[in-house]
């Protein structure tokens, strides 16, 4: 696979997967507020309208969430492009049906500049529990995750 860039955005299903969640819950929340507790159902309602309106903006970026290319890797949702060279270890981790790449590089931090309040978390409990800090989870993504992870491998060995 090494020689060819592959980039992925968000799957439609993913899309309308996460808009119907966050719509049943404002549903919810005027449901309690015409029948149960006014004030309650409208906190309800800010709250998940609030989540909604942040994953219509972030699902709206029409730039790829994955690229792998001859730069390295890139999954826009952590940070910065993580070069080939920089890759000290890679993992592929697969729990039921999703596939998610442990990378290891010797700084993590300057890779995570997009994690947000997740950056911290990520650079304690995943060392803590003896996997790499830098995670990348490939499920809901418009390429197959296999194909996405077998381009990340064959990048990897060609550097070797």
């Amino acid at each position: 696979m090494q020689g060819k860039t592959i980039s992925a955005t968000y799957s439609a299903m993913f899309r309308r997967g996460w808009i119907a969640f966050w719509s049943v819950w404002i549903l919810v929340g005027l449901g309690l507020a015409w029948f149960v507790m006014p004030w309650f159902g409208m906190m309800v309602m800010a709250v998940f309208g609030a989540m909604l309106a942040l994953t219509l903006h972030r699902l709206a970026n029409p730039a790829p969430v994955i690229r792998i290319g001859p730069e390295g890797f890139h999954d826009r949702r952590l940070g910065a492009v993580i070069p080939w060279a920089a890759i000290t270890s890679f993992r592929r981790h697969q729990p039921g049906n999703r596939i998610i790449l442990q990378i290891g590089v010797d700084d993590p931090g300057a890779y995570l500049g997009n994690a947000g309040v997740l950056k911290g978390p990520m650079l304690r409990i995943n060392p803590a529990m003896g996997m790499p800090a830098i995670g990348s989870n490939l499920a809901g993504l418009d390429v197959p995750q296999a194909q996405l992870a077998d381009a990340v491998e064959g990048w990897l060995a060609a550097r070797a």
